[in-house]
């Protein structure tokens, strides 16, 4: 989770990241992720979102560098995501729906934005590349998408966008297979935004 405080002075040589990360583990917060200073704004990431008391605290420590607080000073919450990627190139010759390697994210349970993306090609002129989301290995068969390679178009982008939930222990992933012959995938992503609890 990001939390975003903007302050009417600059932080400038102020803040040291290092000395203020010390400051925060000295509190009752929760271990923080990082930390970052840009300008006149503060990020401060968490692993999981704050609760009310823990929000208070964080005020005060960053309102302790800046005796001036913009009208900004309450934090922005920004989603929290969360990402696999990989970039070298895979081939598949299966005509079922298999894990995409490296496409897995195992959040927190909730329900999440997922968005798996990368470019797939096909060894053989009117053959299809086929993908889509899944959880916990059961694809989410309104997400199935599909690349037809071309006389000319070998290789093409996709995207697959839906929303999922995700139960405790449960992981979302990104599948894919070929209707005969062999597939590639390559560059590629999986990233998760949370949305509702």
């Amino acid at each position: 989770m990001k939390y975003v405080y903007s302050r009417a002075n600059d932080f400038g040589g102020s803040f040291d990241p290092a000395i203020f990360r010390a400051e925060l583990a000295a509190t009752d917060l929760p271990a923080v992720v990082d930390v970052g200073f840009t300008g006149d704004d503060a990020e401060i990431y968490f692993a999981d979102a704050l609760t009310a008391p823990q929000l208070a605290t964080l005020a005060a420590a960053v309102a302790s560098h800046d005796a001036t607080p913009s009208v900004d000073d309450d934090p922005t919450v920004i989603v929290p995501t969360s990402k696999a990627f990989a970039t070298n190139t895979v081939q598949s010759a299966s005509t079922e729906y298999v894990l995409a390697p490296g496409m897995v994210v195992a959040p927190s349970p909730g329900t999440y934005l997922a968005m798996f993306t990368g470019t797939v090609s096909h060894d053989t002129k009117d053959r299809r590349v086929f993908m889509a989301l899944a959880v916990s290995g059961v694809v989410v068969s309104s997400t199935e998408r599909f690349f037809q390679r071309g006389q000319r178009e070998s290789a093409a982008p996709f995207v697959v966008v839906d929303v999922v939930d995700v139960a405790e222990g449960q992981q979302v992933e990104g599948h894919w297979h070929t209707d005969n012959g062999t597939g590639s995938m390559h560059g590629r992503s999986l990233i998760l935004s949370k949305v509702g609890n």
